[in-house]
C-alpha cells in the first residue's frame, strides 16, 4: 500500500503505557506502524480553500483491541500490543492538539456500542467497541468515522463530536 497505516493504540509489545491495566509496558508507546510515511498514530494534512488559509486536519487512527484474537499468541505476541482505545486516544490527543489543527478526525476500526460484547461495559478496560466512550471521555475530536460492529447507525453526536458509522462492505455509509 502507498499510504500510511494509522493505529495509535497498536504499539510495539513492551512499549505500552506504564499504567496499562492488563500488561504495563515501559510507557514509550511506539506505534507499531511507524515508518517514513507517518508516526503510525496520526498524520497532519493541509487542505487548500480558495481565497482562504489552508485547513489543517489531524487524522488519528485506532483499531479495536479485539484484533488481538487474530494474532498468533494474542497479547503474548512478541511484536504488537493493543492498548485501550480510550486511554490511547487521550494520550495522543495531547500530542495532536500541540500541532494546532483546525479539525481533528479519528478513523476507527471499532464498534460504537460498548455493551455489544457480552460481559463488557463502560468500565471494561480495552473494550472491543469503544467509539461512543472515546467521544464521551476524550475531548478534542471533531469527527469520528467508525466501523467494525456491522451495525447500521445514523449519524449522531456526543459532546459535540460528529460520529459517522458505516455498515459492512460499504453497503451503507454516513454522509
Amino acid at each position: 500500500f502507498n499510504f500510511p497505516y494509522l493505529a495509535a493504540n497498536l504499539v510495539k509489545q513492551g512499549t505500552q503505557s506504564k499504567s496499562d491495566l492488563d500488561k504495563p509496558g515501559d510507557g514509550s508507546r511506539q506505534p507499531y506502524f511507524a515508518n517514513e510515511k507517518s508516526n503510525g498514530a496520526y498524520i497532519i494534512r493541509r487542505f487548500p480553500v480558495a481565497g482562504k488559509p489552508d485547513i489543517k486536519v489531524a487524522i488519528i487512527g485506532f483499531s479495536t483491541p479485539e484484533s488481538k484474537i487474530f494474532l498468533t499468541g494474542g497479547d503474548e505476541n512478541e511484536d504488537m500490543y493493543f492498548e485501550d482505545m480510550v486511554d490511547s486516544a487521550a494520550y495522543w490527543m495531547k500530542k495532536v492538539r500541540a500541532e494546532k489543527p483546525d479539525l481533528v478526525v479519528a478513523l476507527c476500526h471499532a464498534g460504537y456500542d460498548f455493551t455489544l460484547t457480552p460481559g463488557q461495559d463502560q468500565k471494561t478496560f480495552r473494550n472491543y467497541n469503544p467509539v461512543q466512550l472515546v467521544a464521551e471521555k476524550v475531548p478534542g475530536f471533531d469527527i469520528i468515522f467508525w466501523g467494525h460492529d456491522h451495525l447500521i447507525k445514523e449519524e449522531s453526536a456526543h459532546n459535540k463530536v460528529v460520529l459517522l458509522g458505516g455498515n459492512h462492505y460499504a453497503q451503507e455509509l454516513s454522509i
